[in-house]
């Protein structure tokens, strides 16, 4: 295998025949390269990634057919209830205040944005103003409260502290403190939600005691009234009847929507909660229900973010050169912008479920929920009940498990096929009764080019084999730093420059002395050579000094995607 990588680096590619075949030796051992230096990296040292599938002829005929594809073939997408919802008779009066926000349901362009928000100025203010009182109040209530005695001044694990009781006052005291926190952050909504979902899988920036308090808002947040998700889902099934015997409705004489349903979620997402119900065939489903102010919070934080960042770009203008490119910051609070309202189209959600499982199905382990068309809409979505556990609920044996084909799984499709599940939190992962591992929630989906995964490749090779030009070769093809390369030849200086170019050759010579002064680094900093962490530590605190990093737009889903799956090998 390590010949066959070498083969796959050294190589230049002239005919598409042979440039097909060059990437699918290369992505085969990033498979392997990346998914191994998840593992080590984490300590979970006996977990070995199974490449007999990747290695089978078969096989690898599926992966090349999908990779000269343009695009793997897409679901229909689902068009039950659509009609209905475009004519809907059922308006329920609780759902009102947020209709105004129902003309930039679909995209969230700023544009349009502008134009909106200029005729409710006030709602912005408003939004500012309970953002700002919301965290400071946060922040006080933390630093007030006592903390907890597991955790050292600086936030981190207390490997030495022993509880006396495991309910003293203390103890007590610190779960309140936790759980404000989480209230707080939560209420604020989706956007809030997010930000915390990715804080708690970096205890590098905010400490462990914070982290361990945030990791709950992955799988439990502040649900919203069970009688808005009622509300919702009548209108969106035009529905007048009652939903579950349970729950009923202004016509009592007609069949319930459902036989059963649960009178509370038995999960509450960032966007939407879900209910258990059983339909009248005995089938047992899950019951996705959008939140009702989800697109009025995601506008209204958008152009609140993007006022902020028209005054750092005013920073910049007087400021050159510190820290960020023109027009980057925009382009990331649009990626994002874009990325979240994809969430709250379930009819998008459900297509990309199944293209995800489609397009992984070579591996033979990874499963989605099956979609049930006839419940489903816009903002309702309704899938088969898993019958499995989520990885808190495992044994340590299965939970190795599960995380293996799910580290395998998210690398394949980093650099295989492209299609990359950006939330693989804990909340989203469960493994069946039969051994698989299914994904849910598909709303936060992230498409990588054919250039981004063979530069992938390329540098996850380069790592592996302590290549640092290669390596550097690849951060610049993959925009992670700028082109041409910029740097402080005197580290007193404030502006960045570039280094320059071969009269010759014409190349960029910051290739040659980045990748100098990152070889130098990764063999210094604790672990550098064996351990991938390493990496991130060498680029943000030895080398952007000195270096222009950047972090390029689309790259942002699929940083959640690899702090969630280095959190979960940790945890094994």
């Amino acid at each position: 295998m390590a010949k066959l990588v070498q083969n796959a680096l050294q190589k230049r590619l002239k005919t598409s025949y042979t440039i097909r075949n060059e990437r699918r030796n290369m992505i085969t051992g990033s498979v392997v390269a990346l998914a191994c230096i998840l593992i080590l990296n984490t300590g979970v040292t006996s977990a070995m990634i199974t490449i007999n599938k990747l290695n089978d002829k078969s096989n690898f005929k599926t992966c090349l057919m999908m990779q000269t594809s343009t695009e793997i073939e897409s679901p229909s997408k689902i068009n039950v209830n659509k009609q209905a919802n475009s004519a809907n008779s059922v308006k329920m009066r609780e759902l009102d205040k947020w209709r105004e926000f129902d003309e930039l349901r679909g995209s969230l362009d700023i544009d349009k944005l502008k134009k909106f928000f200029a005729r409710r100025p006030y709602l912005i203010s408003n939004r500012l103003i309970q953002v700002a009182t919301t965290i400071k109040t946060a922040l006080d209530e933390w630093e007030n409260s006592e903390p907890d005695p597991s955790f050292d001044e600086d936030g981190n694990f207390n490997f030495d502290y022993v509880p006396e009781d495991d309910f003293d006052d203390v103890n007590s005291q610190l779960i309140g403190r936790g759980a404000k926190l989480c209230g707080r952050m939560s209420s604020l909504g989706p956007v809030s939600v997010k930000i915390c979902q990715t804080l708690s899988q970096r205890a590098d920036l905010v400490g462990d005691e914070v982290c361990n308090a945030l990791k709950t808002l992955q799988t439990a947040n502040v649900p919203f009234d069970d009688k808005l998700a009622i509300a919702i889902i009548k209108e969106s099934l035009n529905w007048d009847g009652a939903i579950a015997p349970q729950h009923g409705g202004n016509d009592t004489t007609e069949k319930p929507l459902f036989a059963w349903m649960s009178d509370k979620p038995i999960a509450v997402a960032s966007l939407g909660q879900v209910y258990k119900a059983t339909t009248h065939e005995g089938l047992d489903v899950a019951v996705k229900v959008q939140r009702p102010d989800g697109l009025t919070l995601l506008a209204t934080d958008t152009i609140c973010f993007k006022l902020v960042l028209a005054a750092l770009e005013q920073v910049r203008k007087i400021q050159k050169q510190k820290g960020f490119s023109e027009g980057l910051l925009s382009d990331i609070l649009e990626r994002v912008a874009r990325d979240m309202t994809g969430e709250l189209d379930y009819y998008r959600e459900a297509s990309n479920g199944r293209k995800f499982e489609q397009s992984l199905s070579f591996l033979g382990f990874v499963k989605t929920p099956i979609v049930v068309e006839k419940y489903s809409t816009d903002r309702v979505l309704v899938t088969e009940w898993v019958k499995g556990n989520h990885l808190s609920l495992l044994s340590k044996e299965d939970g190795l498990a599960m995380t293996r084909m799910a580290v395998e799984a998210c690398t394949a499709s980093m650099v295989l096929t492209g299609f990359v599940h950006a939330d693989p939190h804990e909340g989203n992962l469960m493994l069946d009764k039969d051994g698989n591992v299914v994904f849910l929630d598909f709303g936060l989906m992230s498409d990588v080019s054919e250039d981004v995964m063979e530069g992938f490749a390329s540098g996850i090779q380069g790592c592996l084999a302590e290549d640092w030009l290669t390596v550097t070769r690849a951060f610049k093809a993959t925009g992670f730093i700028c082109d041409p390369i910029l740097w402080k030849p005197d580290s007193e200086e404030d502006d960045f420059v570039p280094v320059g170019w071969d009269p010759t050759t014409g190349e960029d010579l910051g290739i040659e002395k980045l990748s100098t002064e990152l070889g130098k680094a990764m063999n210094e900093v604790e672990g550098g050579t064996s351990r991938f962490g390493a990496l991130a530590t060498v680029l943000n605190q030895y080398l952007s000094p000195r270096w222009k990093m950047q972090t390029p737009p689309y790259v942002l889903l699929l940083i959640r995607t690899f702090f969630n799956f280095g959190r979960h090998c940790r945890a094994r």
